[in-house]
């Protein structure tokens, strides 16, 4: 319905699961790798994917860095009763959340890509 959805609510209610039955079964479909359209999806995406992957690989390095700098930190000025080897969970919180912000960008660009990745039609 290149109209958009039917005014009336049953009608409605019938469009809106016809939909999602046909959209989860072009995802069942692209999930066992069968093609959907024209061209092969997975072609499509793979490159972006691969950039994300590789961007998430060169910032492990960073990270586990960053971690252990912070709990260094936290050893020499913050340690109370905690043993040795054993941080408050905070700690780790903090820097997750620094992870999450800093790779939130990157992630939003790759899904943009994929997002306007659209197949030739021909």
């Amino acid at each position: 319905m290149e109209s958009g959805p039917p005014l009336d609510p049953l009608q409605r209610k019938i469009y809106l699961i016809d939909t999602l039955m046909k959209f989860n079964s072009k995802i069942s479909q692209l999930s066992n790798g069968e093609v959907v359209i024209q061209e092969n999806l997975f072609i499509l995406l793979r490159s972006d994917f691969k950039k994300w992957k590789d961007h998430l690989d060169g910032t492990k390095e960073s990270f586990h860095q960053t971690v252990q700098e912070v709990v260094k930190e936290y050893d020499l000025k913050h340690r109370r009763r905690e043993l040795p080897g054993f941080s408050n969970y905070s700690v780790f919180e903090i820097v997750v959340q620094k992870l999450v912000e800093e790779l939130k960008g990157p992630a939003i660009d790759a899904v943009k890509s994929i997002r306007d990745c659209r197949p030739a039609t021909g």
